[in-house]
């Protein structure tokens, strides 16, 4: 049986394989309904309850951006405190 698309992680980003990266990481992003984290369709609330929410799924997709590049691109990431931020980057600069 083949696993859903949405379950299948994304090769590494090595600096070179951004495309093909950056496509797979969307689809992997979607699947997992938080896309609107990255192109900025979810704002993060006022309300506390909905910001602990909003909180923990962007840290989520943080979590899985620094693990789906190599660690020499990571150190690059830790100033930024929001996925977005993180994927601007990564797309401002290697795109």
């Amino acid at each position: 049986m083949m696993a859903n698309k949405s379950e299948v992680p994304p090769d590494k980003f090595n600096g070179k394989n951004y495309f093909s990266w950056e496509f797979q990481f969307q689809l992997f992003v979607k699947g997992k309904e938080l896309w609107g984290h990255i192109d900025g369709t979810v704002q993060k609330p006022s309300d506390k309850d909905k910001y602990r929410k909003w909180e923990t799924n962007d840290a989520k997709i943080m979590s899985w951006i620094t693990s789906y590049v190599d660690q020499e691109i990571v150190i690059n990431l830790s100033p930024y405190k929001i996925a977005k931020d993180m994927w601007a980057y990564l797309k401002t600069f290697y795109n």
